[in-house]
């Protein structure tokens, strides 16, 4: 994973596409424009979110219900 300036072509080639925010942590996005994208690799997404959340928790000291 890494954070950095893309393109609209990467965004329709990527295997995934989410987006993050404070409220959500790696919302799948499957449609840009009414094209679809992602989609390609449910499980790097799940990982994804996992670490994501992961890494929330031990910086804020969140617990999921």
């Amino acid at each position: 994973m890494e954070e950095r300036p893309f393109t609209l072509t990467e965004l329709f080639d990527a295997d995934e596409v989410l987006i993050s925010s404070t409220s959500t942590f790696g919302l799948a996005v499957d449609a840009i424009d009414g094209k679809p994208v992602g989609g390609k690799a449910p499980e790097l997404l799940k990982k994804i979110q996992d670490t994501v959340m992961k890494e929330f928790s031990e910086v804020t000291g969140y617990k999921r219900p």
